[in-house]
């Protein structure tokens, strides 16, 4: 896949349309939902705290979880718009926090007994690689997560909602400063935690690995361009089969990470593949029907909420950590699936007031 980047202005959409930074509740609105959702897509939209079915005790979580997750979503957000970039490169940016929040921060990707959670050596012998001190499950796993879950799904709703400002710069300087401290305050507080509590930390190889991948990931999502419509293709195909085949391919791996406890096989190196597969098989169809003409923010839209739906329905299958109330989770995983409904229907709305090709 070379798409180098031909630069363009921030400040211009094509060759000569000025696009201001977007102004008043259209700024501000997006960036509170984004700020909210990233940490609900993330973390409790799948199930498996002993947070899940405790509305109070999630309301409360936000205080850590939105610095930790929607910051840093917001300013991938805001540097890939900024320099003319589009979804692949979110994505590649997406996977390079993942590498971050699990390899540096939480470091959930390499500890042996992360939590104490009884089954997380179950979870990394079948695909364990000795050399990296990680597995290759946990390792797709955490980068698919968060590229996914904690900032391309959370992106693109917030994007949707945003309706004509999808593409415009939603933070000022000052804006980019404080959500930057809080980003880093957030990580700090989680990692002097687990240092504290765990007393474990990777070895210099492992974060020195760690910081090299980040480095090369963000390298690739800076040189890579965004898709642009080529005329004589078949057009675009509509944002039902484009949500339909998001669903069906991106719910291989949180049904993987919900059956997995239950079951290392779920684990092991055949399903993992599988998994890699569909997100690649994906990656390639999004990126050709992106190029089509008729392509759009509601496809985009689309694609987001199949994976929100999948990682929604995936939820009923996991069994959370510490003593959660069947019921109470139950009930917290359908009205999590009913506000990804909401919100997905709102921005739908909003996108087909007036369509604008993406």
């Amino acid at each position: 896949m070379r798409i180098l980047r031909k630069r363009r202005s921030p400040s211009t959409v094509g060759d000569e349309t000025p696009v201001p930074a977007a102004r008043g509740w259209g700024r501000f609105g997006p960036v509170l939902v984004l700020l909210l959702f990233a940490p609900i897509s993330a973390e409790y939209l799948i199930g498996y705290d002993v947070l899940a079915g405790d509305p109070l005790a999630m309301l409360f979580g936000l205080m850590v979880f939105a610095p930790l997750y929607g910051a840093p979503a917001l300013l991938i957000r805001e540097l890939v718009r900024r320099t003319g970039g589009g979804w692949p490169s979110i994505l590649l940016l997406g996977a390079a926090f993942g590498l971050v929040q699990a390899g540096l921060i939480d470091q959930g990707l390499f500890n042996p007994a992360y939590r104490d959670i009884f089954y997380w050596d179950a979870l990394r012998q079948p695909t364990f690689l000795a050399p990296l001190g990680t597995s290759g499950f946990m390792l797709f796993h955490f980068t698919a997560l968060h590229a996914f879950g904690s900032v391309y799904a959370p992106v693109a709703v917030a994007e949707a909602l945003a309706g004509r400002n999808r593409d415009r710069p939603w933070l000022r300087p000052l804006g980019l400063t404080a959500t930057t401290v809080v980003w880093l305050l957030a990580g700090w507080y989680v990692l002097a935690d687990h240092l504290r509590l765990e007393g474990w930390q990777p070895s210099a190889w492992q974060v020195a690995g760690t910081v090299a991948a980040v480095g090369a990931l963000v390298w690739a999502a800076l040189r890579t361009a965004r898709p642009s419509p080529v005329s004589g293709r078949t057009p675009a195909p509509s944002p039902f089969v484009v949500l339909v085949v998001s669903l069906g391919l991106l719910a291989a791996r949180p049904l993987l990470a919900a059956l997995s406890p239950a079951g290392p096989g779920w684990n092991s190196w055949g399903p993992t593949l599988f998994a890699v597969a569909a997100v690649v098989l994906w990656s390639y169809l999004m990126l050709r029907w992106s190029r089509a003409p008729g392509w759009s923010g509601t496809h985009v839209l689309a694609s987001a909420a199949g994976y929100l739906f999948a990682v929604g329905g995936a939820a009923f299958l996991v069994t959370p950590l510490g003593d959660v109330d069947p019921a109470a989770k139950a009930a917290g995983n359908i009205a999590l699936l009913v506000l990804v409904a909401v919100l997905v229907a709102a921005g739908w709305m909003v996108q087909n007031r007036r369509e604008v090709p993406e």
